[in-house]
């Protein structure tokens, strides 16, 4: 090849005009020979967008999927490409990009997760999580012919279809629909995890699709083609598509149900539910001879030809499928055919005997004597006895995070044992703990189970943050961690040490679950046991619990003297973990709980520099120290310092492939209360809409704390004017706080109170009236007193709004005697009372006992800033008692301040459209 055909070759395989024309298989292509033809450093890296491409890693009818890396967020993707196609429209590729926009607010462990979903010249491309790992097809047929497996039990697949299906059945919560789910879209990772693989894109690619020829077939042969478009609309696999689909009619979860029942049916039984031509029939499939029956029944209801005699769906699925009945004598098991291209077809079912496996099998199973099918029925069982509207959502987001916890146990303690075997040294010194470390990880995963399983209704409205409260095994593989917590070397101590682990498990359990009394009256029972024994690190944490339980119930000056015992002990043991989380729970003490500001800064510091010691890496726990820090910061009144943290905080979560939704929910939601302090309604509304959602996903749509994130989105919906707003979050928290909470309790009390409020601000006083009452009674007869004195307050205002002075004043002060009681000095709801009272007083005559008051609250609001709105309400009513006592002059000048301190839709305004206040 001449130079000048080199030169072009290079040109066009790195040029910026090549970039924008070619498709990134050929501008791959062309820079790989350019480095053969130039060497390693040849041309520029070929990009799509801020993507740089590193391999094709695979190729389908819908495009193709590179290993690419994303230089701003420091991580490898899976990017996939969109094949050009002439039938669609710059309007088709819209949707497809909306589609995949729509995955991306998808958070699930079991789906391949979307990060982002643009365009890049005339490609449309989406950036996915990259899994290490195989298909499912793959998995099965790899495994199978290990000499040392030389079968794959049944169970264990089970296990995995499984996970596929929870994908499904989340997707199909937020309205998505695979339409293509085969085990070649299923990818087992290498830590265990299923994900479902390319869900919701095929569906848009059939809705841009008019008229599209039948595409390329990929993939193994058993599934013929990967994916079969033709006019009609009709996309998918032929061998999985239910009845309605081939049709090419309307489909919806349904269709995947089928798809997810085709493949169960061929990896659990072997083969084809329809061998013969692989074509649904009327006739329910034949099972082979010794078959499971109680999967098979599951299986052919769900390949029923009609939608409507399916499974309700596929969560309902899912419940009659998983588990099999634990531990017979003899399994069933899938064992590996011969046949290299269809490999399913081939595999079938033997009865065996249970033959012993390796060491670390039996090591790692051992978590199924804790988490099995019969506590998961348990577990159910309890949690739906309650009948709250949020029982079904419990029961599945209870199970599956107690799934990923069972599965990442499994996986370190067999990485523990093939370490021992494979490094007998392993077995003395720090490593010698981690087997410990695992069974208090495991006693403390039982424990919890069992407190859920034997708990009330209440323990069933905390059992999503419990199991979210969980610890996991990282810890477990932290040398420092190990280091400082190793067992004594008695056999007798350590025996003794393992037996209060087991009951300090419990005292979390209940700690977690709420049951608070009994979780400090065990942990209480075990100190002096413990400290008997003189085992450091374990004194260290039965006094981090009751320090925690302490401050917990209320006794936060006995609880910050046991968090420095802990703090002390730790130190000087060298144990920094259990430093940092003495410091860590001291610092929020001390500035949240006990208003000790400077204190609770050292403390934050001596947190800050622990944390440094022992990052490990988890952005979880980052995020949940730099949450406590924005609460501090709010705390002292730093506002720009709070937000700056909680922002952190959230980006931390955000990087995770997997962050924690519960944890996330509770960070957006404390963004939203820090902005409602400084005033910044508009910001509040965005983060509680934003945490209301993912409440939804984290908690249920019924959840209790689903209802919180509601109710705080109806309060900032009414300080911004938005009333109407207002009233539908307020009315929807209340629905759903009546269905938990059986129409009782401090917080259906609170709806109760915004609804009165908020009619009571529009002149609707006759209609809030009974929503103000409701709401005082149910106080009365249980409830704090910080809260009764809000409902008594609103129901000043209101019986003041119908005319009732003496009812109004009764009820205003009664809360102030409240606040001033149970209230900080300066807090802000003794503020409203003052002003309210002030008000009151000066209407009646009383002008110099209404002044004073009124400039008492005011003094309270000016500590919160000075354009902050309720500042500017204050200082409206303090214009309106000053006007009323003849200070004309002093009047006009606090009215003039707190109008231009006012927004310009704030309701105070209505009340005083001119722009001078007048003269009594």
């Amino acid at each position: 090849m001449g130079q000048a055909a080199v030169r072009r070759l290079e040109m066009e395989a790195t040029s910026d005009k090549a970039v924008a024309r070619a498709h990134v298989n050929d501008r791959l292509m062309q820079a790989e020979v350019a480095r053969r033809l130039f060497g390693a450093g040849a041309g520029l890296a070929v990009k799509v967008g801020r993507f740089v491409v590193l391999e094709r890693i695979g190729e389908g009818g819908m495009g193709s999927v590179h290993r690419a890396y994303d230089p701003e967020l420091d991580r490898q993707v899976a990017l996939k490409v969109l094949a050009p196609r002439p039938t669609l429209s710059s309007a088709d590729d819209e949707r497809l990009l909306r589609e995949a926009s729509a995955m991306a607010r998808l958070n699930h462990p079991n789906v391949v997760t979307v990060y982002e979903a643009g365009r890049s010249g005339d490609e449309v491309f989406v950036a996915m999580e990259l899994v290490d790992g195989v298909d499912l097809r793959t998995w099965v047929r790899e495994r199978s012919s290990r000499p040392r497996d030389a079968s794959v039990e049944l169970e264990v697949v089970l296990g995995l279809l499984v996970q596929a299906g929870r994908g499904l059945a989340a997707a199909h919560e937020v309205g998505l629909v695979h339409r293509d789910f085969k085990p070649s879209n299923v990818l087992v990772g290498g830590d265990g995890r299923v994900r479902v693989a390319d869900f919701g894109l095929a569906r848009s690619m059939v809705e841009a699709s008019q008229s599209v020829e039948v595409d390329d077939l990929a993939g193994d042969d058993a599934e013929r083609s990967s994916a079969v478009t033709r006019s009609g609309a009709v996309l998918g696999t032929p061998r999985y598509m239910a009845p309605e689909q081939r049709a090419g009619t309307a489909v919806d979860d349904k269709a995947d149900q089928f798809a997810f029942c085709v493949t169960a049916w061929e990896l659990l039984l072997g083969r084809h539910p329809w061998p013969d031509d692989e074509e649904p029939t009327e006739e329910p499939p034949r099972a082979p001879e010794g078959a499971p029956e109680r999967i098979v029944e599951v299986l052919r209801r769900g390949l029923h030809a009609d939608p409507g005699r399916r499974h309700e769906s596929m969560a309902a699925l899912l419940a009659a499928l998983d588990p099999a009945p634990p531990a017979p004598r003899s399994r069933w098991l899938v064992v590996a055919g011969t046949v290299a291209l269809s490999v399913v077809a081939t595999i079938g079912l033997i009865a065996q005997r249970d033959e012993p496996g390796s060491p670390c099998d039996a090591e790692a199973g051992r978590v199924g004597t804790v988490w099995n099918a019969g506590r998961r029925d348990e577990l159910a069982a309890a949690l739906r006895s309650s009948g709250a509207s949020h029982a079904e959502a419990t029961v599945r987001l209870v199970g599956e995070r107690l799934d990923e916890l069972a599965t990442q146990w499994a996986g370190a303690a067999r990485a523990a044992c093939e370490a021992r075997l494979h490094d007998p040294g392993t077995a003395s010194g720090a490593s010698s703990a981690a087997p410990s470390c695992l069974d208090a990880r495991l006693a403390e995963l039982d424990a919890l189970v069992d407190v859920l399983a034997r708990g009330d209704d209440d323990v069933a409205r905390r059992a999503v943050d419990a199991v979210w409260q969980l610890g996991g095994v990282e810890l477990c593989a932290d040398p420092r961690y190990l280091a400082a917590t190793t067992p004594p070397r008695e056999a007798e101590r350590a025996e003794r040490v393992a037996g209060l682990r087991e009951r300090l498990a419990h005292a979390s359990a209940y700690d977690d679950a709420g049951r608070l009394a009994e979780a400090e009256a065990l942990a209480a029972e075990l100190l002096p046991e413990i400290r008997e024994l003189d085992h450091p690190p374990l004194t260290v944490d039965v006094l981090l619990m009751l320090g925690r339980l302490r401050y917990r119930v209320g006794d936060r000056r006995v609880a910050g003297a046991t968090l420095e015992e802990a703090f002390e002990s730790a130190t000087a043991l060298g144990y920094e973990h259990g430093a940092y989380v003495a410091a860590s729970r001291l610092m929020f003490l001390e500035a949240v709980m006990l208003g000790h500001t400077d204190v609770g800064a050292t403390w934050e510091r001596v947190a800050v520099a622990l944390h440094a010691r022992i990052d490990d890496g988890d952005p979880a726990k980052l995020a949940r120290l730099l949450e406590i820090r924005g609460s501090l910061a709010r705390a002292r009144g730093e506002l720009s310092e709070g937000e700056a943290r909680l922002e952190e905080a959230l980006a931390a979560l955000r990087a995770m492939e997997h962050p924690p939704l519960q944890r996330l929910s509770t960070v957006l939601n404390e963004r939203g209360n820090l902005a409602m302090v400084r005033g910044d309604y508009e910001e509040a509304t965005r983060r509680y809409e934003e945490a209301a959602r993912s409440f939804e996903r984290s908690h249920g749509p019924e959840h209790p704390a689903t209802a919180t994130a509601l109710y705080n989105l109806g309060v900032a919906h009414y300080h911004r004017s938005a009333f109407a707003l207002a009233e539908d979050e307020f009315q929807r928290a209340l629905r759903l706080r009546r269905a938990a909470f059986g129409g009782a309790g401090p917080e259906v009390s609170a709806s109760l109170t915004a609804l009165a409020n908020l009619y009571d601000e529009q002149g609707q006083h006759e209609r809030a009236l009974p929503f103000a009452l409701e709401a005082v009674e149910l106080l009365r007869r249980s409830g704090s007193s910080m809260d009764l004195a809000n409902a008594l307050s609103n129901l000043s205002l209101v019986h003041g709004g119908l005319g009732r002075e003496d009812a109004a004043l009764q009820a205003a002060e009664e809360a102030l005697r409240i606040r001033e009681e149970h209230a900080r000095p300066d807090s802000p709801e003794l503020g409203e009372s003052l002003i309210n009272l002030a008000t009151m007083y000066s209407t009646r005559g009383e002008h110099a006992r209404a002044l004073e008051v009124a400039q008492r609250g005011v003094a309270i609001f000016e500590a919160l800033g000075d354009e902050h709105p309720e500042l500017g309400a204050a200082l409206v009513a303090l214009a309106s008692v000053q006007r009323r006592a003849g200070h004309g002059a002093e009047a006009q000048q606090s009215y003039e301040r707190g109008l231009s301190i006012l927004p310009p839709d704030h309701p105070e305004r209505a009340g005083h459209p001119g722009a001078t206040l007048g003269r009594p």
